[in-house]
């Protein structure tokens, strides 16, 4: 559940970092929002990996059987 939480406000900071780059009058605000932007995004893709990996580690053994099943079917 807090992964969902996290998601969501990286998904808040990446639009804010979007606003306070299109608003910036000097090159430091410009690059700052950009660069909240992207961990913004990079943080969220972190937590979709992370996701992932934990569900494939949660049954290793379905996906071993999977491809036995298809040869003895053929």
């Amino acid at each position: 559940m807090i992964d969902w939480i996290l998601g969501l406000v990286m998904a808040v900071f990446a639009i804010l970092g979007l606003v306070l780059a299109s608003g910036a009058y000097d090159t430091g605000m410009y690059t700052f929002g950009l660069g909240l932007f992207a961990f913004g995004i990079f943080f969220d893709f972190w937590l979709l990996k992370k996701f992932f990996d934990a569900k494939e580690q949660q049954a290793p053994e379905s996906r071993a059987a999977a491809p036995e099943t298809k040869a003895a079917a053929n």
